[in-house]
């Protein structure tokens, strides 16, 4: 009898769910005064803290403050005005029983200098000192300065020349004490002396507005830099006692460090710094003497490999320091490395990184880095790293354990060795598809950045994980507030699709024709509104590789496509030569509307597809020696009733094809520019007369510069792939070409960070059932070129992520209508289906993109971590 295999009970989701809408509801507020105070009120500062939230105000004319939107609790609350004492901070609980005293403000001695510090309940504690004849002065650029009166400022100065200027905020000594800590735990005072004996002073304002990465730094030509840092970057910045869960622990977020670093590292531009964080934190090194180390693994040289670019050592740096402190240094790991721009990997083509923990190194494609989802980045690099933990961290017996829960076992007719029982209880595709290894590895990465994913769709790998690798330690994925909205579901779907009880598959045609497959499925189902798929997907391939992707919908006797089913079907055309014989299932995956995926291989159900092919082609194109050129040329074309230059960079080739490529789009190139922090560009052409052909299209905001071609693939009518790599040691020189432009683009689009919002409603108020219109506004900026296109990912309450690309009007177009520099205004309206999970949903991330190929990612997520009960820890912390 087939189960149902429940993630969590739908009514205690339910139950979460409403709690967590009430309680938004039932926000507290907190409102007292300041007395004793003589002066301007905009001098004095209040904080209210605890585990979850740091906010500052000020007191209006009268003295009186508030906060609002606060959740139920203790709350530590202080003030603080320069040459004034006041109280340590007064715990208070929400809701408030009776009214709160007035905090009172009393002068601070005026004979000679007065300083106090005291201990308290804050994570800087309480200070004050009375005011100072001459406040601290330091000059820069030309323009005096006072510093920010707080004792981590005066730190800040000395050790790492970090001038702390009140402007659109005053620094209080929470603020001060959380940078000057971080700022610390990148490097020691003194080094940094050391290394930058003729470092500028920088100038660090804080700002109550949201800023991409939460720090922007300006550059002037004697080398100071004016640093805006945004106050949500110190919330969880120093570590707090906490309890969740029966757990007593440590509770923080690395948000504030990794602001830091971008300062340090010049955002990746420092390379000096970038290499000693690396050397420093993690024992790993970007350079390599790459003929010994791909020794045993690809046996290539240096013309094989390039740096990083900065953005992409920030997200490594970053990424390794997420991960619990004891995995930061394995020794094992001694090096990262990057491929060049525009070659795949030699031995695994599809892969964007390849970790080799007998080798001691990860490498990196560029393929790694240029996806649209900057969590898939971070996944990819915290994957990569935990094969290392697979390899060298754990024993005999936590490995076994591991396969044991996966039920894995060995399967010499897998191509990886292995396979597994389970139809569920995997993270994604790939974790089911492959090996143990693969499965902890995708475990990991979730665990790190979105927990809520690996804790609804493998609880007991969740817990694994948390209690057998991280000791106990976990993490909480936070989306910003202003971004989140509640979705409402009476019937929520926890309940994954069937599995396949039934298969039937019709291949038509002629064997000298092309022909047609239809394959239908059913599913088991006891309930088939539960158990029902709004999609099947199967990768289907041949004996000697060549595959496609195949995708069934649920079908009844109307015309109109449920929006899910238990019987689902799909048809593919396959080309008269492509590979005669059978093709298998590799890979299977049914999901529903909410997301629910079961994933099978074929040894769960069995499916066979003969395709009798007389005229099969299953030898690969291969490219003719020495035959690629270059060449361009110039045209006027008439776009948006414009007139426009347009320079055609041709690249053509000869290939040995004994039935020849597939009508459309069977040559590919990827052409590379010799500018630094630029990406490769890529094309279809077309093929005719044993010649390929491929025009890309110029105009002037791109790039000026030396183009080479770096890689040229083929695809014949059996969809068989050829490719060539050229190397600069390679066998034949690398072609290339030079393009002169007039107007290049080397800015990515900017989204007002600040200016994003989202409405959500029920479409079914009365019994909602998890449908939700979604209505989010966003503007973006382009400088130059136009944007070319923008997509947007929502998270749910299990760790589901909504990918949905929102295209621009002029997607597609060499140019865009819409004027440079101004904010465009975007709206998408977002329909959730039916079963959507209920609870808080989020924007977790934003993507745009702009015609000459800069790409900009913005995250809102914040990783917290919460370190379980160490004594030594909590007493030093008390």
């Amino acid at each position: 009898m087939p189960q149902l295999f429940l993630r969590k009970s739908a009514f205690t989701l339910l139950v979460i769910s409403l709690i967590a809408a009430s309680s938004t509801a039932f926000a507290e507020e907190y409102a007292s005064s300041v007395i004793g105070f003589e002066g301007d009120m905009r001098s004095v500062t209040v904080i209210i803290e605890n585990r979850a939230v740091f906010e500052t105000t000020r007191p209006n004319e009268l003295g009186e403050f508030e906060f609002d939107g606060l959740e139920p609790g203790r709350y530590f609350v202080k003030v603080s005005a320069p040459g004034y004492r006041t109280t340590p901070a007064r715990p208070i609980d929400l809701p408030l029983i009776e009214n709160s005293a007035p905090f009172e403000l009393t002068r601070a001695s005026t004979d000679g200098f007065e300083f106090h510090w005291e201990e308290d309940q804050s994570s800087a504690g309480y200070e004050y000192s009375s005011s100072i004849n001459e406040p601290v002065q330091v000059t820069f650029l030309d323009e005096t300065l006072e510093l920010a009166d707080t004792r981590a400022s005066g730190y800040l100065l000395s050790e790492f020349d970090v001038v702390l200027v009140d402007a659109e905020e005053s620094w209080t000594s929470d603020h001060s004490y959380r940078l000057h800590q971080a700022f610390r735990s990148v490097g020691e005072p003194n080094r940094y002396h050391q290394r930058n004996p003729e470092k500028a002073k920088s100038r660090w304002e804080l700002t109550k507005d949201e800023v991409a990465n939460d720090i922007h730094i300006t550059r002037h030509e004697d080398g100071s830099r004016v640093v805006r840092v945004a106050e949500a970057a110190f919330a969880h910045a120093a570590p707090k006692i906490v309890e969740i869960e029966g757990r007593r622990g440590i509770w923080y977020s690395q948000r504030l460090h990794q602001a830091v670093v971008r300062f340090v590292t010049d955002n990746g531009f420092d390379t000096g710094e970038v290499r000693r964080l690396l050397d420093d934190r993690f024992g790993v090194s970007l350079r390599a003497d790459f003929e010994e180390l791909t020794r045993y693994t690809t046996g290539e040289t240096a013309s094989s490999f390039e740096a990083f670019k900065p953005e992409e050592l920030v997200n490594l740096i970053n990424l390794f320091e997420e991960m619990p402190k004891g995995f930061h240094h394995i020794p094992q790991l001694k090096h990262v490395v990057r491929r060049i721009d525009g070659v795949p990997h030699p031995l695994y083509p599809q892969a964007p990184a390849v970790a080799w923990p007998e080798s001691g190194y990860i490498e990196f494609m560029e393929s790694a880095f240029t996806q649209a989802s900057l969590e898939d980045i971070h996944r990819l690099i915290l994957h990569e790293k935990a094969h290392f933990i697979w390899a060298h961290l754990l024993d005999e017996t936590t490995r076994q354990d591991w396969i044991e829960l996966g039920e894995w076992y060995m399967d010499p007719e897998s191509d990886s060795g292995w396979s597994t029982h389970q139809t569920t209880q995997f993270v994604s595709a790939y974790a089911h598809a492959k090996n143990p290894n693969e499965d902890m590895a995708e475990s990991i990465a979730d665990f790190v950045v979105n927990p809520d994913v690996l804790r609804a769709r493998a609880p007991l790998k969740y817990e694994f994980v948390r209690d057998r690798l991280m000791d106990g330690n976990y993490y909480i994925s936070k989306i910003r507030d202003d971004l989140t909205f509640e979705v409402y579901n009476l019937y929520p779907d926890y309940v994954y699709p069937g599995k396949i009880k039934r298969v039937h598959v019709q291949v038509d045609g002629e064997p000298n024709e092309d022909k047609l497959l239809q394959v239908e499925i059913e599913l088991h189902a006891l309930d088939a509104e539960k158990e029902g798929a709004k999609y099947a997907y199967f990768r289907i391939a041949s004996d000697v590789g060549t595959h496609f992707d195949m995708y069934l919908y649920p079908k009844d006797e109307t015309s109109v496509r449920p929006s899910e089913g238990v019987v689902l079907r799909g048809e593919h055309r396959l080309g008269k030569h492509v590979k005669a014989g059978y093709w298998f299932v590799v890979a299977a995956k049914m999901v529903d509307a909410a997301g629910n995926a079961r994933y099978q291989r074929d040894d769960t159900f069995d499916m066979k597809i003969y395709v009798n092919n007389p005229l099969e082609d299953y030898i690969a194109p291969e490219y003719v020696a020495n035959s690629i050129a270059l060449s361009k040329y110039s045209e006027m074309r008439n776009v948006w009733g414009k007139d426009h230059e347009i320079q055609i960079t041709n690249v053509t080739w000869d290939v040995d094809d004994d039935r020849g490529l597939r009508d459309r789009n069977g040559c590919y190139v990827r052409l590379v520019v010799d500018i630094e922090n630029t990406g490769s560009y890529d094309e279809y052409g077309n093929f005719e007369n044993d010649h390929c052909s491929v025009n890309f299209a110029m105009p002037h905001y791109m790039p000026t510069g030396s183009y080479s071609v770096r890689f040229v693939s083929m695809i014949d009518v059996g969809t068989n792939w050829g490719d060539y790599v050229f190397l600069s040691d390679g066998e034949e020189r690398i072609p290339t070409i030079d393009l002169v432009t007039n107007n290049p683009d080397s800015q990515a689009p900017e989204l007002d960070v600040n200016r994003i919002y989202v409405v959500a409603e029920p479409t079914n108020p009365a019994r909602p059932n998890g449908e939700t219109l979604v209505q989010i506004t966003y503007y973006l900026r382009e400088d130059n070129s136009g944007l070319e296109d923008s997509a947007i990912t929502l998270r749910d309450p299990q760790g589901g992520k909504h990918f949905r690309w929102h295209h621009v009007p002029d997607r597609g177009a060499l140019f865009s209508r819409a004027p440079a520099n101004q904010w465009q205004k975007r709206k998408l309206d977002w329909i959730l289906p039916e079963g959507s999970p209920p609870g808080t949903w989020g924007i977790s991330e934003i993507f745009t993109q702009d015609k000459a190929s800069n790409e900009a990612r913005y995250k809102f997520t914040e990783v917290i971590h919460v370190e379980v009960e160490n004594q030594a820890n909590i007493i030093l912390l008390q």
